[in-house]
């Protein structure tokens, strides 16, 4: 990219609703978050010209789950980047983008994921990687009895080239 050019940055947010709390084991395995990706994510690459993308991820069942439902292969690349900790989803994806961009120096695809139960505000969030961790989800669940276990998984891809 030369000096003149201005850099596109795009962020594509989903949010899926999930109810009752057994069922976010596995956020990319329900079927309303896995379409509505594909979807997504299909048609905003398919005209960025997806081969010159490289998707930023140290995990590579997300890289192949991409693949598997955009129906071709996706370059994925393991960098380490800085998490910032912050519940803002939006902010963390345009900072990993940017810092991926600085990297690769080409086309880059990222993602992250929260998860929201309404009895906990917007916790944990972003920080639901760092808690499953610790915590497994039965626990979690548990903590939440006699509470509302309705949650929201928000899953937020930025775009930088």
């Amino acid at each position: 990219m030369n000096n003149e050019t201005t850099p596109t940055i795009v962020l594509l947010c989903l949010i899926c609703p999930i109810y009752p709390c057994y069922k976010v084991r596995d956020l990319y395995g329900e079927p309303s978050i896995s379409t509505m990706m594909k979807v997504m994510v299909f048609l905003f690459c398919y005209n960025r010209h997806m081969a010159n993308i490289t998707f930023i991820t140290g995990n590579q069942n997300k890289a192949d789950y991409l693949a598997k439902y955009l129906g071709f292969p996706v370059n994925y690349q393991k960098v380490d980047l800085d998490e910032i900790q912050s519940l803002d989803l939006r902010e963390i994806v345009d900072h990993k983008v940017r810092q991926a961009y600085d990297v690769i120096k080409a086309p880059v695809l990222v993602e992250d994921v929260a998860l929201e139960f309404s009895a906990l505000g917007r916790f944990p969030g972003t920080l639901i990687k760092f808690l499953v961790d610790e915590v497994p989800f039965e626990i979690i669940c548990r903590t939440l009895d006699c509470l509302s276990r309705d949650a929201v998984a928000r899953c937020v891809f930025g775009y930088y080239d």
